[in-house]
């Protein structure tokens, strides 16, 4: 009986990462330094090539949107967006979309010098008694629209009952119930940020007292969800009268060269106060590495950790206001304990320039699963 020697194969060389080069970065500058301070960062992806012919430039991005991002981290301060000129700061930006790159945020009534104090995690965010007018465009909010069901824990599954009310992806329309999930908008994580600042009252929604209200869930495709939604790299904002989904991290570019910029159904039950509370958690999911890992000194004093349920804690005079003013009397409630450090979080990233995120790398985009089904906005 003869034998055939097989000859195996030479072990073959790891594919190059991709480089994803269907987005482009944008930078927000703190105006109070001389050095370049940045405080935020996201990603514009190119609109598909299935986008109507009145879609914006490929990779601009809505300005009332951005300026949105920036009053969020800004403790919700509004101000406005200045383009940067030679180094310094230029001319505001009047226009309604702002292509990649550098911007400054300087709030209302005060100058390039104040030093305005960020907010750079979630759970240290308070939500504004009201939310900004565009995002109440079709008046989501009141209860008529509510499914006739009430949440009843230990009785009432909410994420099994909304996909059975809703029975399709509010982006792709896919019908497929092995395909969909049922999905938060402000994540079952943040049920103590919901409660300890009354989401339900401020969204007016009375059929739950936590996250799992029906009104906080929508239905994705599974892809849609764990592929885009869930690591924070899309939400859903308003945009001529209409939602659209906006895609603002680096990653899931498959996904987002079919869907950016594409108008979604939403259901009429949704509150517009979850929707915006996703975009903040969006925001925040996207600088918290951002910050943590190359934050200036210079920063530091002015990044606020605490809420209002929490011991004040004294800010900085350059940096202090009425409203910093006004919260100093001690709570008499149970102080929470003490947050780290920011800059422990990561060891010997102390002293490094602000700047050196341009030499960060984007990550890894990863592959569409399924076609488009949506539809483009007019744009």
């Amino acid at each position: 009986m003869s034998s055939t020697r097989v000859k195996l194969p030479a072990p073959r060389e790891p594919p190059p990462p991709l480089v994803p080069v269907q987005c482009r970065q944008f930078f927000m500058l703190h105006p109070a330094f001389k050095q370049p301070t940045k405080i935020l960062r996201w990603y514009a992806s190119a609109v598909g090539p299935e986008r109507n012919p009145n879609a914006p430039e490929t990779y601009a991005f809505p300005c009332d949107i951005a300026v949105e991002a920036c009053v969020i981290v800004a403790r919700n301060k509004r101000g406005q967006l200045y383009h940067q000129e030679s180094g310094s700061i230029g001319q505001k930006v009047t226009t309604s979309m702002i292509l990649p790159g550098t911007y400054y945020f300087l709030l209302d009534g005060q100058d390039s010098s104040y030093r305005y104090k960020v907010c750079w995690e979630f759970k240290y965010w308070t939500p504004p008694a009201v939310i900004p007018s565009p995002w109440l465009f079709d008046d989501r909010t009141s209860d008529s629209d509510d499914l006739p069901f009430h949440f009843v824990p230990g009785e009432t599954d909410p994420s099994q009952t909304v996909l059975e009310q809703d029975q399709e992806c509010v982006m792709t329309g896919d019908t497929d119930l092995e395909r969909l999930d049922s999905v938060h908008l402000i994540p079952p994580k943040e049920v103590s940020w919901y409660c300890n600042h009354g989401l339900q009252t401020l969204a007016n929604d009375p059929s739950s007292a936590s996250v799992d209200s029906y009104n906080n869930l929508i239905v994705l495709r599974h892809d849609l969800n764990g592929g885009g939604l869930d690591t924070g790299d899309f939400c859903f904002v308003p945009y001529r009268d209409s939602w659209v989904s906006l895609w603002m991290g680096p990653g899931s570019l498959g996904l987002a060269s079919q869907h950016n910029f594409a108008k979604v159904e939403l259901p009429f039950r949704v509150r517009a106060r979850y929707l915006h509370s996703r975009f903040a958690w969006n925001v925040f999911h996207l600088i918290e590495v951002f910050l943590s890992q190359l934050l200036p000194d210079r920063l530091k004093p002015l990044l606020v950790k605490k809420d209002r349920h929490s011991e004040y804690q004294r800010s900085d005079k350059d940096g202090e206001d009425d409203e910093d003013r006004g919260r100093k009397k001690r709570i008499k409630a149970k102080v929470l304990p003490a947050e780290p450090d920011l800059v422990h979080r990561k060891e010997g990233m102390e002293g490094k320039e602000s700047n050196a995120t341009e030499d960060l790398s984007l990550a890894k985009s990863r592959p569409a699963n399924g076609s488009r089904r949506g539809s483009q906005t007019g744009l």
